[in-house]
Order: C-alpha cells, then sequence, then structure tokens
C-alpha cells in the first residue's frame, strides 16, 4: 500500500481536472458458490474485489486521499453502478476496502451482476483525520467521488456501466445512502442520475426518533454510538460548537474513554463496553442519558435552537420527497436503529408528495443483526425490477408446458395443462404468506393482501421450483 500513497501528491494536481481516481489494487476473487453459501441467497457470478483510492475533499474543503472496495462481477455485461454503504464500524481498519466492515453487502450485490463501490467514509482506511460519525454531507460527496472515479476506472478493468444508479446501505450505512440519494437528487451530478433508492435499518431522524430512543427510560446497550456521535458534531460544526467542550456534554465520569477512542487508543466496541461499566457502577444502570450533563439532555428534548440541537437537525436526512423509487426496510424489533425512523421518514415524505416512497417492515421479530438478510434481500429484489438483470429468484423453465397467471381481485390460479405442484405466495423477503393444498386447485385468496410485488412459486412435473414476481394491485 506504500506504493499507493506514494503517488497520491502526484494525482492532487489530477483533480483539478477533475479527475478523482488514483489508484486501485485488485485484492483477490470470490467465486459465486462461496458468495452464495454467505450470505444464503442464490447468486449468479463469481466477483473479483480491489481496494481503490481516490480524491475527495475533507471537512475543511481540502483535498485529500479516501479509499473504498470496488466489487466487479465476472461478467460480459453492461452493468448497473451502485454505490453500497456500510454500518458503523469499530475501528479506521474495520472497513471494506481491508475486507471487513460488511463487505459481503457489496458481494451480494456484485453476484447479481451490479457494479459495486462501498466508500470507507472520511476518517476511515487510508483517509486521515477523525471520522465524522452520521455527518450526512461527507457520507455523500466522499460516495460521489467514489461513484465518479467508478467511471474513469472502466478502462483499466475492462467493465462498462449502463447508465443506471442504485442507492443503498445498512445501519450507518443506510443514513449514508440517504443522504446520497437526497444529495443527487437536489444537487444532480453529470453521470448520477438515481434509478431507485432503497435504505436499510437507517437512523434518519438523528434529532428526533434517536433521542427518543437511545435517551429514554429503557436500557441502551450501545451508548458508545453516542459519543461518537458528539465527537462527530464537535468536528462537523465548529461554527455552532467551537465553544462546548466534552466536559459540557458528558459528566466526568465518562470523559476518559472517550477521549482514548478519539485518540484510536481503544475501538468502538471497547468504548462500548467500558462505558457500560461505568453505568452500571455509577448509575446502577444502563440508560445512556445518565451519561450526560442535565442541560444538555434538557437541550436535545426541549430546545431545539441549542447549538447541539442544530447540530443533530443539519444531519437528518428525513425530511425532503424523493423523486425516484425509495423504500426504507426495517425490522420492528430492531434494538440498535428504532424501526420509527423509517416510520416517520415515510409519513414526512408522503406529506411532501414523494411519488413512490414507502417503508417496509421485513423481519418484525429480528433485531438489528438479523434484519441484516431480509433487508438485503427484499433490497435486491426491488432492484432488480428496474436494472433489467435476471433476478436470481427466476428460473427458466425447462419444459414444454403452457403456464398461465390468472389473477382478478380476489384470487390468483396457475394453470397450465401439465401437473402443478407447491403453489405458494411469498414477500419479496422471502416469508411464505399463503400455500395453496391440494383441494385449491392451485388457487390463492388474495383479497386480503396489500397491494405490492410478491414471490410465486411453483412446480411443473415435478420439477424444481420455479420462482417468478407477481405484483398484485
Amino acid at each position: 500500500m506504500s506504493r499507493l500513497l506514494a503517488i497520491i501528491f502526484l494525482c492532487s494536481c489530477s483533480y483539478l481536472k477533475a479527475q478523482v481516481f488514483v489508484e486501485y489494487l485488485t485484492l483477490g476473487s470470490y467465486s459465486k458458490e462461496v458468495i452464495e453459501s454467505s450470505i444464503n441467497y442464490p447468486t449468479l457470478y463469481d466477483v473479483s474485489v480491489h481496494k481503490v483510492l481516490y480524491m475527495t475533499p475533507n471537512l475543511e474543503g481540502e483535498m485529500h486521499i479516501a479509499s473504498g472496495l470496488f466489487c466487479l462481477p465476472d461478467a460480459e455485461i453492461d452493468m448497473p453502478l451502485l454505490c453500497y454503504q456500510h454500518g458503523t464500524v469499530a475501528s479506521r481498519d474495520d472497513v471494506p476496502s481491508n475486507l471487513e466492515g460488511g463487505f459481503t453487502g457489496g458481494l451480494a450485490f456484485a453476484s447479481q451482476g451490479y457494479a459495486v463501490v462501498m466508500p470507507d467514509y472520511l476518517g476511515l482506511g487510508e483517509s486521515p483525520g477523525v471520522h465524522p460519525y452520521i455527518h450526512a454531507d461527507s457520507e455523500a460527496w466522499v460516495a460521489v467521488d467514489f461513484l465518479r472515479a467508478a467511471f474513469e476506472m472502466q478502462d483499466q478493468l475492462s467493465f462498462t456501466l449502463k447508465d443506471q444508479l442504485f442507492v443503498t446501505g445498512y445501519s450507518q450505512g443506510g443514513h449514508a445512502s440517504m443522504a446520497l440519494q437526497k444529495s443527487l437528487e437536489e444537487n444532480p451530478v453529470e453521470q448520477l442520475t438515481i434509478t431507485a433508492g432503497a435504505h436499510m435499518s437507517g437512523p434518519y431522524s438523528i434529532s428526533e426518533k434517536m433521542i427518543d430512543f437511545t435517551l429514554g427510560d429503557e436500557p441502551y446497550n450501545f451508548v458508545a454510538y453516542l459519543a461518537w456521535v458528539a465527537l462527530s458534531v464537535q468536528a462537523s460544526f465548529p461554527d455552532l460548537l467551537s465553544d462546548f467542550e466534552l466536559e459540557d456534554i458528558f459528566k466526568e465520569a465518562y470523559i476518559d474513554p472517550i477521549l482514548r477512542f478519539k485518540d484510536e487508543e481503544i475501538n468502538l466496541l471497547d468504548l462500548n463496553i467500558q462505558l457500560l461499566q461505568l453505568l452500571s457502577i455509577n448509575e446502577g444502570q444502563s440508560l445512556a442519558k445518565l451519561m450526560l450533563k442535565e442541560e444538555i439532555l434538557a437541550a436535545l428534548f426541549n430546545n431545539p435552537s441549542h447549538p447541539f440541537s442544530q447540530a443533530l437537525q443539519r444531519n437528518d436526512v428525513d425530511r425532503w420527497a424523493p423523486q425516484m423509487p425509495t423504500r426504507m426496510f426495517y425490522c420492528t424489533a430492531d434494538d440498535q436503529v428504532t424501526y420509527q425512523n423509517a416510520v416517520f421518514a415515510d409519513s414526512l415524505m408522503q406529506d411532501l408528495n414523494a411519488p413512490d416512497v414507502e417503508a417496509i417492515d421485513v423481519a418484525t421479530n429480528q433485531d438489528h443483526g438479523g434484519c441484516v438478510r431480509p433487508a438485503t434481500i427484499a433490497t435486491l429484489e426491488f432492484f432488480n425490477l428496474y436494472s433489467g438483470l435476471v433476478s436470481s429468484v427466476e428460473n427458466t423453465l425447462k419444459h414444454t408446458c403452457a403456464v398461465d397467471i390468472v389473477i382478478n381481485q380476489s384470487q390468483l390460479k396457475v394453470e397450465s395443462d401439465c401437473p402443478i405442484q407447491g403453489v405458494q405466495l411469498s414477500t419479496i423477503s422471502g416469508r411464505v404468506i399463503q400455500k395453496a393444498n391440494p383441494n385449491q386447485k392451485n388457487t390463492l385468496a388474495i383479497e386480503r393482501l396489500s397491494a405490492g410485488l410478491y414471490i410465486l412459486s411453483y412446480s411443473v412435473e415435478g420439477q424444481e421450483l420455479i420462482s417468478e414476481k407477481v405484483w398484485l394491485d
């Protein structure tokens, strides 16, 4: 990597000519079988992975190096471009470009035929300085520059991009992908027109729903997130918080581990353990609000004009009206990022007349970790509606039988001159919601189902299960 870093200064001048790409390093490849076993979902292509260095502004507006992972399917097709924003990581090195930090999410989409960029964010990976955690503006501009770099890489890696862009991400990445979509829709960039966005379990409402969730009267076991947010807004918004020190925000007992985390002496997991231990010793319970000074806590709940409240509001990404198809996938039992973020954002966007926005619960009983897979599958199926790629849940019929799908207001029926078996209907996240028993003659009652996309599955002449997407009005 030292060879790559050595050319940074040579490339600084190139940025002035609108070139952002610096260099890539091929890290290896993953077979579709390995990816499929990892994500437990059918795949189409092998994927090569490349660490990429490119130029982007830091918080002061000065050009500096950033890093990320580029996942390229082994396919001779015109590829849709997709940006996958990763979730919260434990440290600077725990990032996609080091094949950490949830990088398998990029593999999942690339194995379907998408060319995938995964930014490491500012202050992570090769990017120097403090990471501005949940900082909407930098999450967007870092991704924009990586997407621009992808176009510059086409000749080096011999691939062709089609005129489509999909954006997604999980957890912090859900916030980041929403910030990216908002930025690109409100401030268009040549070649980067959004096709669709799907944001997964993201904290879109930093100043409202996340405050209610993390600083309430119920135990919250991820208290280190609050410390990282405080460090981030101090670094990101000096115009608001230049007069604030950590001692003005947190009680004295909690300052030392937060400073050690800021200096990268401990990682986020260590910080969380230490803060929880201190809360147990000092307060007898893991209530995050008990780490904060009373005046800050009161301001967060009651004074939207307070500088700290204003800083959090600048990172909200819920009060706007997406014009392109947009989904927010969530799980009601999420224990880290409340599902209310998606529900609240959906209501705000609907009030602003967004034409095609929906918040969808993909697995009610799953927590934050358990929500990853169903949300990812739902996103894959949603994007495949627009990408033109062959969905991995669709198989080519290997028989000569004619099959008709007849749908009316009350029922769906699979008709054929050959034996049909195993008729069932599933959500796009894979949850089976209805099966036809032998007495129903391959007919499903649908009058009580909500309008939307479903997966219809059946077998013909006893062959393997065939699946296809159906839309119910």
